[in-house]
């Protein structure tokens, strides 16, 4: 095990996902086509924006202003982290339908972050990658 694979998985593992961040980061300065490492990097990335926040709550309140780009984004992660992998490509797939300009541009990112957590022969990133090709062309 590499040096900064290991600060990553000790930080990880002390819940400090900064210090995770700061490790795959520098993992990835020194070996930028480390596949390990990016998939460890975006899932920290993805525990810093779901730290401390409440499935229902944030589901919720995404329901409740549907055009709050912020808010879609939000909920999608938490359901990707509660295991909600077709609900969260689905929110930012209509999300993407329903934008323009630079709005769609974050989304169709931000969704292809999430399609770098998933196995990419998963039958759902299958099928939401090509949704998103129709959506976008």
């Amino acid at each position: 095990m590499k040096k900064e694979e290991a600060e990553a998985m000790d930080a990880l593992e002390a819940g400090d996902y900064i210090a995770a961040e700061a490790a795959y980061k520098k993992w990835l300065s020194r070996k930028p086509a480390e596949n390990l490492a990016k998939l460890g990097l975006a899932q920290t990335q993805l525990l810093i924006r779901t730290d401390g926040l409440e499935l229902n709550a944030v589901l919720d309140e995404s329901t409740k202003n549907p055009s709050d780009i912020a808010l879609q984004l939000k909920a999608a992660d938490v359901e990707i982290v509660n295991g909600g992998v077709e609900a969260a490509f689905t929110r930012l797939l209509h999300a993407v339908r329903a934008t323009t300009g630079d709005d769609r541009a974050k989304i169709k990112d931000h969704l292809l972050n999430l399609f770098a957590l998933v196995d990419q022969s998963d039958p759902r990133l299958v099928a939401a990658r090509k949704e998103l090709a129709s959506a976008l062309f």
